[in-house]
């Protein structure tokens, strides 16, 4: 059911069958990434204990207890 609502709802252009250029003169990149130990440890502070670990599968509580040894 749930399928046939979401089919109705989206519908594809199929006149112009080329892919619009994801290339963009202007576009901004990212060059690098500078993170200091310092912003890392903040980060892991704020996060809530009891929460769903992440792609990791490293329990917050792990991660808050390491950062104090």
């Amino acid at each position: 059911m749930l399928n046939k609502y979401f089919a109705s709802q989206c519908s594809l252009d199929e006149n112009n069958h080329a892919l619009p250029s994801m290339h963009h003169a202007n576009a901004n990149t990212l060059q690098s990434i500078h993170i200091t130990q310092e912003e890392v440890i903040d980060w892991i502070k704020c996060l809530k204990i009891g929460k769903a670990s992440g792609p990791d599968g490293i329990d917050n509580r792990i991660l808050k207890e390491t950062i104090y040894q």
